[in-house]
Order: structure tokens, then sequence, then C-alpha cells
């Protein structure tokens, strides 16, 4: 049995971790030989200026600070229901592993589907379907 991640569970893992960042209002700048000055290289698109850099390194921090809040409430729940698994010495469901698997999914990991799950650790055996009911008489 491998616990080893798969190629798709990798790159899955790699873009939960990613934060999506803005783009910059400014087009690519090189240094003019005439002037010796910061000019634009793309004509239609706004001039680089430090309004337009401070704006940028703002929509980047915004991103990272809402991204670090998401992690921070979902590492707080988590750690509630951890301490409530040791306080009570026992682990259940709907106090316990739901509310986990909610957390992660809040957070942006929402892990693998019950038969991928059982795949990625070797287990390949069919689900068992329950049986029937039987008619009532």
């Amino acid at each position: 049995m491998s616990n080893a991640l798969t190629p798709e569970q990798q790159r899955a893992m790699v873009a939960a971790y990613t934060i999506p960042l803005p783009e910059p209002a400014f087009g690519f700048l090189v240094v003019s030989e005439e002037t010796g000055q910061w000019i634009e290289s793309r004509a239609g698109e706004a001039a680089f200026d430090a309004d337009n850099l401070h704006a940028h390194a703002a929509a980047v921090s915004a991103a990272k600070d809402a991204r670090i809040k998401v992690l921070e409430d979902a590492l707080s729940k988590i750690d509630a229901i951890r301490n409530d698994i040791i306080g009570r010495q026992k682990i259940g469901w709907s106090s316990h592993v739901y509310p986990l698997v909610a957390a992660l999914d809040e957070a942006g990991y929402p892990g693998m589907e019950y038969e991928a799950a059982r795949a990625a650790l070797g287990d390949n055996t069919p689900t068992p379907q329950p049986p029937s009911p039987s008619p009532r008489s």
C-alpha cells in the first residue's frame, strides 16, 4: 500500500496553496536609450509611476491577507475539533469528522471523493452495496 500522491493530486495541492494575485495595471517598462528614463514599451497601457506600483502592491497584499484570514479561520476550527477530541477521548462523525471536512472545504482543500481516496490508499475492492429492503407484505 502506497501513500504517495499521484501527479493529479500533487497538482491539486499546488493549486490549493496558490494565492491568485492581481495583475499590475502598468505596462512592461524599459529604459530609454535616448533619455535614460523608464518608458512604457507597449502602447495603450497605463504608464508606470509610483501610484501604480503602490496600488499593485496594495492589491497583492490585500489578496494575501484575505487568503491568510481564510486559512487562520480554518485552523481555528480544526484546533477546536482537535481539542474536543482530546478532551473527550473519543471521536464522532457528526461532532468531529464532518466539521473537520467542512473546515477544510471552506479553506479551499476539498480532498478526494470516497472512491479516489480508497484507491489512493491501495484499496481497489468494489464498494459493497447495502442490501435492498424486503418488500412489505
